[in-house]
């Protein structure tokens, strides 16, 4: 159903445009903000996801030695990383992304994959598929952060308020 792809610098501006039309893409989803890193910092191992030819999801990540094991991770410049996925994504399209992205690490011989997942509040049109396919693949929480969304008020003295 999918094909992956290994992100390479010629990918840089397809990869910058289907950023901000994705249902999640960020800032920190950017190549433009990843590539700010010294060149040799990081193994890079992005992923680009074709579906039927077209570029369907995008998936920055990194190689990372932990423990004498060689972990697939959410790229380490990036505070949030995972898949960015298009608005209209389907609950088969996440099993099959998940169940992909899994073969794809078993065939380059990654022992782990950690990925850091972005708070449900980067999306445009909420849903939690992408977390369900992950679980569904055996995934496991290492840690859990929390997430809150502060309304900014006509006056600072109200938005102030809130924080007591």
């Amino acid at each position: 159903m999918f094909e992956i792809q290994r992100y390479n610098t010629t990918d840089q501006s397809a990869w910058d445009t289907f950023v901000p039309r994705g249902n999640n893409g960020t800032l920190f989803h950017l190549r433009a903000f990843l590539n700010y890193h010294p060149e040799n910092r990081f193994t890079d191992h992005s992923l680009l996801i074709k579906k039927k030819g077209k570029l369907f999801s995008v998936f920055p990540a990194a190689e990372k030695k932990i423990g004498g094991t060689i972990h697939l991770v959410s790229h380490p410049g990036a505070s949030v990383g995972s898949f960015v996925v298009p608005e209209s994504l389907s609950i088969a399209d996440s099993m099959a992304l998940a169940d992909c992205l899994v073969t794809y690490a078993k065939g380059c011989e990654f022992d782990r994959i950690r990925i850091t997942l972005p708070p449900t509040l980067y999306q445009r049109r909420l849903s939690n598929y992408m977390d369900f396919a992950f679980f569904k693949q055996n995934f496991h929480y290492v840690k859990r952060d929390i997430t809150s969304i502060l309304f900014l008020e006509e006056s600072l003295e109200t938005t102030v308020e809130k924080f007591r």
